[in-house]
């Protein structure tokens, strides 16, 4: 289960860890816009955490040198939230973290139509559970992408947003578990981020899916900001 989820990042914030994130490669983080302010100083990435309060020997904690929010996030609608999260390089280095095996980067989708409604995919994080208690052990599970969402959520519904979960209540993402990734594999094997948790109605009730910020609508805006390199490298 560990290798399984090597993109997986905590964001810590003054300390304490209340988001999720994903590691695109080299020194960049995505997330949720909700997850973060204008405050690189106040934050640290931690990779290849398992236990939220208990790091372990491949555990690597990377200061922020810039945090990069949508500028069009709204925070009433929560349109656009995205943001990117550049790490601190190392001393007399280009790189940000030393080689660790323990952390694998994922790709960027770059178009709206790699995924389709009824793929599953692979939700991760620290978040609470239906009965509200934070869970100490990164979680995941699979979910599967739901078409027409604006069923369920009508105007709330907004371009850039995608739904998944399970219709019958039964998986969901939950409060804890925002900016975390929503993965998914093609058919030769590589990995995704399709989506960053965002928001939901009703944590885990039927037809009450969770609202992911669809990564794929955001190619260009992340691809601006991170170079070439960075969406293009990992993309092998």
């Amino acid at each position: 289960m560990q290798t399984q989820i090597q993109w997986q990042v905590a964001i810590q914030d003054e300390g304490s860890i209340h988001c999720g994130g994903v590691y695109l490669g080299g020194c960049w983080v995505l997330t949720a816009a909700h997850c973060v302010r204008a405050k690189p100083k106040s934050y640290r990435i931690r990779f290849s955490l398992w236990e939220k309060h208990r790091k372990q020997s491949t555990t690597d904690s990377i200061p922020v040198k810039n945090i990069i929010i949508h500028h069009e996030y709204n925070a009433q609608t929560y349109a656009n939230d995205i943001a990117l999260v550049q790490l601190e390089p190392l001393n007399l280095s280009d790189k940000c973290m030393w080689d660790n095996p323990a952390v694998r980067a994922v790709c960027v989708p770059w178009s709206t139509q790699q995924f389709q409604p009824s793929d599953t995919c692979t939700i991760s994080g620290w978040g609470r559970d239906r009965a509200g208690m934070s869970a100490a052990i990164l979680k995941w599970a699979n979910v599967t992408i739901i078409g027409d969402c604006e069923k369920y959520y009508k105007d709330r519904f907004l371009p850039g947003m995608e739904c998944a979960g399970d219709l019958e209540g039964k998986v969901d993402s939950c409060q804890g578990d925002s900016g975390g990734p929503l993965v998914c594999k093609d058919a030769s094997g590589v990995s995704y981020v399709w989506g960053i948790v965002s928001w939901g109605d009703k944590c885990g009730e039927p037809n009450y899916p969770g609202v992911y910020t669809k990564v794929a609508h955001y190619f260009d805006w992340i691809r601006f900001h991170t170079g070439w390199p960075a969406v293009t490298k990992y993309n092998q």
